[in-house]
């Protein structure tokens, strides 16, 4: 969870999901816009290759805020 170097490579660096990195200090419906838009808070557009943003964008809110408190969770 708290993220680090590439699995492979040519892969992305792995982020830090813990609340010291920034994707952990992200709202609810910050997240949730993340996995609608592809958009990060900080401006950063998420590459679909790697995220499958465009997938989780049909999500309805109740699956997203699920997912949201689940990882909050662990």
């Amino acid at each position: 969870m708290k993220g680090g170097d590439p699995i492979a490579p040519g892969f992305p660096v792995v982020p830090d999901v813990t609340t010291s990195g920034n994707v952990g200090k992200w709202t609810e419906d910050q997240f949730v816009t993340v996995l609608r838009t592809g958009k990060t808070p900080e401006g950063r557009e998420i590459d679909p290759k790697n995220m499958p943003w465009p997938m989780t964008a049909a999500y309805t809110d109740t699956e997203l805020k699920a997912l949201y408190t689940y990882l909050k969770s662990i």
